[in-house]
């Protein structure tokens, strides 16, 4: 058992707005997990905003660029050590960034200046606690991660680099806080589920962006999604002018099994607003966020509390105000939508 958590320590979670793709920062008990690097520059610039130097643990849930890309770069910078990476193996994967990371993770193994581990699964929930804090471990299965991606599960069906993506779940002492999805597609989910027990949480980041979830229809993926997890929150991590995330059929599923919640994407989606509007952007988080400059945030970079989640920045209150005066058709009020403007003053598209 660790020391009880300091009453006035401020442990947080971050959702990092690194336009598509995924980055999550967990600061707790004196250390920072990474979940995620997104594919540019975006999480070392939120590291030298924040001043943080080293980091405890990188954990790559899955060889896709969005996720990977940003470690390569942060490693050879050498602005941040960075003591450990967690990822699981990938004989699929044929992309550059892939490869490149490979190579850079073994050199630095190799000398003893990264610690690699090449295999995470749900049995290896514990691994990144710290003090009071449990990364929980939800998915994949020992038995996906043996098959890896490109095999076929006992029904004869194909196990993509999505499929075994790893999902964790953030919790304290109080309670779950968050559920990270990674790019878990509809296989995935099946395996989870059958896999049993608690996967709530009041902040579900959800899979994939938004995007199609595979072969499985979006809406329905969704609905089982949110029904399962019960989130209060659903956060998508997105790029505004990428893949026209999230599918407005997703965000109908959610809406369907939690018509109550609060919807935020990291960055203006276009499928909500055809053009970025002069706005005041207040309600944002301190964090660094990659659409701040451009405009093209929404809710940007969210900043929860782990012991006060609902403590969050943006607060759900600040972030719908914003939406309703200066997001043309947002998705996630279909009930209303906000108030068009005249002559909206256009900066991009």
């Amino acid at each position: 058992m660790g020391k009880p958590p300091s009453a006035t320590r401020r442990d947080l979670l971050t959702i990092l707005d690194v336009g598509h793709g995924n980055c999550a920062v967990v600061s707790a008990g004196g250390r920072v997990i990474v979940i995620d690097t997104g594919s540019g520059s975006a999480l070392q610039e939120f590291l030298t905003q924040t001043k943080l130097r080293k980091l405890h643990s990188v954990v790559l849930t899955h060889a896709d660029e969005d996720h990977i890309g940003g470690l390569v770069g942060l490693i050879s910078s050498q602005v941040v050590d960075v003591d450990r990476v967690y990822v699981n193996a990938d004989a699929v994967k044929q992309s550059k960034v892939w490869e490149d990371l490979r190579y850079v993770l073994n050199r630095k193994s190799n000398v003893g200046k990264i610690r690699l581990h090449t295999a995470l699964t749900r049995a290896d929930t514990g691994q990144l606690d710290v003090d009071g804090t449990v990364l929980e471990i939800l998915a994949p299965t020992p038995y996906l991660t043996m098959g890896g991606p490109g095999s076929v599960d006992r029904k004869g069906r194909r196990i993509t680099s999505n499929t075994v993506s790893v999902v964790i779940r953030v919790k304290t002492e109080a309670g779950p806080v968050a559920l990270l999805a990674s790019d878990l597609d509809g296989l995935g989910l099946e395996y989870l589920l059958d896999a049993g027990g608690d996967v709530s949480a009041p902040f579900l980041v959800f899979p994939h962006h938004g995007g199609k979830p595979g072969t499985e229809d979006g809406r329905a993926f969704a609905k089982r999604m949110c029904e399962a997890v019960k989130p209060d929150a659903v956060l998508f991590s997105i790029g505004r002018g990428r893949y026209a995330t999230p599918n407005p059929d997703v965000i109908a599923g959610v809406l369907e099994a939690r018509p109550k919640c609060w919807i935020a994407c990291t960055q203006l989606s276009q499928n909500c607003a055809a053009h970025v509007l002069r706005h005041d952007a207040r309600h944002l988080s301190d964090a660094f966020s990659q659409g701040r400059e451009a405009g093209r945030c929404c809710a940007g970079s969210i900043v929860i509390p782990l012991r006060k989640p609902k403590n969050s920045k943006p607060t759900c209150a600040a972030h719908s105000a914003f939406v309703k005066k200066a997001v043309e058709s947002p998705l996630c009020r279909p009930a209303g939508g906000a108030s068009r403007r005249r002559t909206p003053p256009v900066l991009d598209i």
